[in-house]
């Protein structure tokens, strides 16, 4: 399917409220695409500061473009760039807010949920040479 058509229908969003709990939006079959301006309003943060945080990710050369980017045509018929949760997860890491703490601690709760004897390790890379 081309990247160009609308795939507004075809994606999830994280969404947080006030409390800073999370929720994802959208249909349960896809996978979660976004907007800057809408990780912006998830983690209470301008969208220059999103596209900041996106492009010293990008720059770090751990993620190829074509797998965590892709240009869409919204409803309105506008085109945007949308980005994965692959990308999302190392932006939160970057920001100092409630709400990406916030995300921060869900996806923490994600990752240790379920069978107490069967634990996952997550490691997110935050940068040159830094890891957690």
């Amino acid at each position: 399917m081309p990247d160009h058509i609308n795939h507004t229908a075809m994606r999830r969003i994280i969404k947080t409220d006030e409390d800073g709990n999370i929720r994802i939006a959208g249909n349960p079959e896809k996978e979660i695409w976004m907007t800057a301006w809408e990780m912006s309003e998830l983690f209470n943060v301008s969208v220059t500061a999103i596209q900041k945080e996106i492009r010293a990710v990008r720059k770090s050369g751990v993620l190829a473009d074509y797998e965590v980017c892709k240009y869409i045509r919204t409803e309105n018929g506008c085109s945007a760039d949308i980005f994965s949760i692959d990308i999302i997860i190392p932006v939160s890491y970057r920001l100092n807010t409630f709400y990406a703490h916030s995300f921060r601690e869900w996806l923490k709760s994600k990752a240790l949920s379920g069978n107490e004897r069967e634990r996952r390790t997550v490691f997110f890379l935050l940068g040159k040479g830094c890891s957690c």
